[in-house]
């Protein structure tokens, strides 16, 4: 999937005077041609949400066949005995642009296309502690749309749909903000196959992205360079928008 690390961008931030995030984003390409994203907020911050976090995303990293109903089953099941998540989850299928997302607890999901949004739902309750109404959607995802997937670390009055309608498909995917941004995007594709943030966030060169993302952190209310990809985006997004007091995360993908 050549065009993975300029369609996809994601930010974790602990939140402030914390060690460790208790949100954590997971990604596993399926093929040339699928694609699964996760992301998870683990109860309350700190190491106990963390673990939760980086629980689910193991777990997740070995239940790729299953369909997602029966991921969020048996994460549900494998997660009793710690502090729980609230977790979103979105299958990508390129070729037939189609969209499958569920979740539990509060994350936010958009799908954006031409500057339209359509809140993603989810159901009430907390993966490890139980939930109900639990139904997978499925949407079209045409070239051009947008995922975007964020924790409550981040305000539901963030300007996130505004930022993104402001950046071209095609200059987001093809290009660059120099070598700096190439060089952190080639780091993202290298880790892409495996969960990305579920280890370590300092194996991506975040000093990378944050340089780049500083070009357009003053633009970024009202419009975006369309020469960011989409990991400088994520990482200005959230530098923007991130609440100091609490974890936040964000994850963001452009179908292409």
């Amino acid at each position: 999937m050549s065009s993975l690390a300029a369609n996809l961008g994601f930010a974790l931030r602990a939140m402030p005077g914390e060690s460790v995030c208790g949100d954590q984003i997971g990604v596993w390409p399926q093929g040339e041609h699928r694609l699964q994203l996760a992301l998870a907020d683990g109860l309350g911050h700190g190491q106990g949400a963390h673990q939760a976090a980086c629980n689910v995303m193991r777990l997740l990293g070995d239940l790729q066949p299953l369909a997602i109903s029966a991921r969020f089953q048996y994460c549900d099941e494998h997660l009793l005995h710690s502090r729980g998540v609230a977790l979103a989850m979105a299958d990508i299928d390129l070729q037939a642009h189609c969209l499958t997302h569920a979740a539990v607890g509060n994350i936010r999901s958009l799908l954006l296309r031409q500057g339209q949004v359509r809140r993603l739902g989810a159901a009430r309750g907390i993966v490890g502690a139980g939930y109900r109404d639990l139904y997978p959607e499925q949407h079209d995802f045409q070239p051009g749309d947008w995922l975007v997937m964020f924790s409550d670390g981040i305000g539901e009055d963030a300007r996130i749909a505004d930022a993104l309608s402001a950046a071209e498909p095609s200059q987001v995917a093809g290009r660059t903000t120099g070598h700096v941004a190439g060089r952190a995007s080639a780091k993202i594709n290298r880790n892409a196959s495996a969960q990305i943030a579920g280890q370590d966030t300092d194996e991506i060169d975040q000093k990378a992205s944050a340089q780049v993302a500083g070009q357009i952190a003053g633009q970024i209310a009202g419009q975006v360079t369309t020469q960011a990809t989409a990991q400088a985006i994520a990482q200005a997004l959230l530098e923007r928008w991130a609440s100091a007091q609490d974890d936040a995360s964000l994850l963001l993908y452009q179908h292409v």
